[in-house]
């Protein structure tokens, strides 16, 4: 169960697929669409989670999912001269030019953003790297989240990441070498990621430093 509990999240929208780091919880039993504030205490704590997981079960998907939150926490968490900051909110301005602030506006997506942004790449058959992102993380024309899971309508259209497809689906319905889905979509990961720093204003962070917070992060990662 808790094997299946861990790889579920990771598959899931409550984890950032661009930017790594855990939000703070599931608002649906799938997993994908979370209250996107991110704790610096669920860090910590999912990173000891994954670990024990790893030592348990030998998998190294676990450990490299505590790399990954880990990598995010060292980016975006870190105070200069050492220690955490507790907390990035769950809503933002989607553009530099909007004046009120909505859920998750800094994670998510509409379809024609993937295309306009990487639609002139292509995969080494002529097929397109924006329909590849799209098939691997669920987006849809018309958004991917559950009208039921947006009571205010802040995710109307938008599409919340999540793993739909694996890397050896992707090859068999791309007809490329899973090798090749591999690094495409790295390639993907890091041009969306860049083009969000750029161009969304981030989340606000609560820059408290919090002792008993930052002693779950540090436990966590000696």
């Amino acid at each position: 169960m808790v094997d299946r509990t861990l790889t579920m999240m990771r598959k899931g929208g409550i984890f950032d697929h661009l930017g790594q780091g855990f939000s703070r919880y599931s608002t649906d039993k799938k997993w994908h669409v979370p209250h996107f504030e991110k704790m610096l205490y669920d860090q910590g704590q999912i990173v000891s989670a994954y670990l024990n997981a790893y030592l348990v079960s030998k998998n190294q998907k676990f450990a490299s999912i505590a790399h990954e939150v880990l990598e995010y926490v060292s980016r975006d968490m870190s105070i200069e001269g050492g220690g955490f900051y507790s907390a990035e909110d769950a809503d933002s301005l989607p553009t530099k030019t909007s004046t009120e602030k909505k859920e998750g506006a800094f994670y998510v997506w509409e379809k024609s953003e993937i295309h306009s942004i990487l639609g002139n790449l292509k995969l080494s058959n002529g097929k397109g790297l924006d329909d590849l992102v799209c098939a691997r993380f669920g987006v849809k024309e018309n958004g991917n989240v559950d009208p039921f899971q947006d009571p205010h309508d802040e995710l109307k259209m938008k599409n919340v990441f999540f793993l739909d497809k694996g890397t050896d689906v992707l090859a068999t319905e791309f007809d490329i070498p899973e090798t090749e889905v591999v690094s495409e979509l790295e390639k993907a990961r890091e041009k969306l990621f860049d083009w969000r720093n750029i161009n969304r204003p981030r989340p606000h962070l609560d820059n408290k430093f919090i002792a008993s917070w930052n002693g779950l992060m540090n436990s966590s990662s000696i």
